[in-house]
């Protein structure tokens, strides 16, 4: 009986330590994973009524234009980033279909203007400085890329229509 006892005791130490070292593994692993940077994602932005919406496409008519911005999105959550931009670059891979030029006095945003109709890419590059939400520290991320597509749609003149009023008696029916 006092054998029994004896092993009994032996293998609650034995689950004990292992107890304790799978726990201190799973300390290891769970400050190794609130580490990692947050995930993040340029893109592009527009404003209507006050609220911002991401760009996805741009569709726009000949001679019509657009007024993109820059923004930054935790991808996990889908949230807003808030960040500094340098480096900024806003390109159309097809100058012939739309132009984009950056707006010298807030160079996060890109005026694009409709040239002809056509198919092309607007391709947006920057740097972004935020603060990690995993981390709290400051993150610079180098060479963020969007691209969004770009369709523009040919001018279609309206048809000459002519309303015609044809006056007479009225008849009785």
């Amino acid at each position: 009986m006092d054998l029994f006892g004896k092993e009994k005791k032996e293998l609650i130490d034995i689950i004990d330590n292992l107890s304790v070292t799978v726990m201190k593994q799973a300390g290891a692993i769970s400050d190794i994973v609130s580490s990692k940077n947050q995930n993040v994602r340029l893109v592009l932005t527009t404003s209507i009524n006050n609220s911002i919406f991401i760009i996805m496409s741009i569709n726009l008519s000949a001679k019509q234009f657009s007024i993109d911005s820059l923004g930054l999105v935790d991808t996990d959550t889908g949230l807003a980033v808030v960040a500094t931009f340098a480096n900024q670059t806003f390109t159309s891979d097809n100058p012939a279909i739309f132009t984009s030029t950056q707006d010298p006095a807030n160079p996060n945003q890109s005026k694009d203007v409709a040239i002809a109709a056509g198919n092309a890419n607007l391709l947006a590059t920057a740097d972004a400085t935020y603060t990690d939400s995993k981390t709290g520290l400051s993150v610079t991320k180098t060479g963020l890329k969007v691209s969004v597509p770009v369709i523009i749609s040919a001018v279609v003149a309206g048809e000459n229509v002519a309303l015609v009023i044809n006056q007479g008696t009225p008849q009785a029916q």
